[in-house]
């Protein structure tokens, strides 16, 4: 038995400490992280946690930033056992664009979740403008260069009636 000065006790073949666990090099192991990549949806239909299982192995996490910014834990993200839940509502405050969330423990390396936000939309279909073509008749009556409304497709969707120009302005005219 061997005792060292954090308290841990060196038995045959195993710790007893409330320090983090030693690797097979007697130093705490390395933290891990499931999933290292996400993608957020600033679609407000779409948004959801982002959730990540951490792997301790004897650490403890000490802190999650974003950039300089450090993330408040109950606000920004929960943990909960070996479950950090990253809130969709911070996560709505972030513009488009990829970001390095980097989680900090007591021993070993920081470990980095990469997420990418983008916006997918709504799923709604774009409006499509139309071009309208105007075309008049002339004082006889014949087709001048400007007598119909044509939608998109080709067809006649209406025309004008009793246009009237003076002086270079048409008025008096309807659908």
């Amino acid at each position: 038995m061997i005792y060292n000065a954090t308290g841990s006790i060196w038995f045959d073949d195993f710790w007893l400490t409330t320090e983090p666990l030693p690797d097979d090099n007697g130093e705490p192991g390395q933290s891990e992280i499931d999933p290292e990549q996400a993608i957020f949806d600033l679609d407000p239909s779409k948004q959801e946690d982002i959730v990540v299982n951490v792997s301790f192995n004897g650490n403890t996490l000490s802190r999650i930033f974003n950039g300089t910014y450090e993330l408040v834990e109950g606000t920004d993200y929960t943990l909960s056992g070996d479950v950090v839940t990253i809130k969709k509502e911070y996560l709505a405050t972030l513009a488009k664009g990829i970001y390095s969330i980097v989680f900090s423990f007591s021993a070993g390396e920081d470990r980095t979740l990469t997420v990418e936000v983008k916006e997918t939309g709504s799923g709604l279909q774009p409006v499509v403008r139309q071009t309208v073509l105007v075309n008049f008749r002339n004082a006889s009556g014949a087709p001048s260069p400007w007598n119909n409304f044509i939608n998109a497709s080709g067809q006649t969707t209406g025309s004008i009636s009793n246009l009237v120009n003076t002086a270079g302005e048409y008025t008096g005219w309807s659908l």
